[in-house]
């Protein structure tokens, strides 16, 4: 398996947009599940995709100006080798017998974790000062994201009539 820390730059901004795609995937089936039973389930997580998209977006614009073209799609499916990533595997995302909202909601929070961890580590570890100020701004986005979601999980049992976590 190839590490992130292998990766050039470049691979790792696209790795970084191929993540943001992917939630953003995750949370509009989401909001399609819960979309007649649970309206307003269904409307954070419409709205949580919407932020995955504008991360996705900020992440692209960053690429274009950096590299002077737009990224290539499908990052993951175009390298040979696997690359550990903060994606959840299917198993985990997909659940759709007896999902839940709470289970949902559990799912993001894990989600937000491990993307909070992701551009932690990439702030960190970014040779280039562009990258690693793109990076921490996106580290504490999904640090503020973190918290909110952590301090529901205190909480229990998220209700779905709550104001939007993430």
């Amino acid at each position: 398996m190839r590490k992130i820390a292998d990766l050039k730059p470049e691979e790792v901004l696209r790795l970084a947009i191929a993540v943001e795609d992917r939630n953003e995937k995750v949370y509009k089936e989401y909001a399609t599940i819960f979309e007649d039973e649970h309206p307003e389930a269904s409307g954070i997580f419409a709205q949580m995709a919407g932020e995955e998209r504008e991360h996705g977006q900020m992440l692209r614009t960053f690429y274009a100006q950096k590299f002077g073209h737009p990224p290539i799609k499908d990052f993951l499916e175009e390298i040979a080798e696997p690359v550990e990533a903060p994606i959840l595997p299917d198993s985990e995302v997909f659940i759709y017998r007896d999902m839940t909202p709470d289970h949902a909601f559990d799912v993001a929070k894990k989600t937000e974790i491990l993307a909070q961890n992701f551009y932690g580590e990439l702030s960190r570890t970014s040779k280039d000062p562009a990258l690693k100020k793109l990076y921490m701004e996106l580290a504490e986005i999904e640090k503020g994201h973190k918290e909110e979601a952590e301090r529901l999980e205190r909480r229990k049992k998220p209700r779905v009539g709550m104001t939007y976590f993430l």
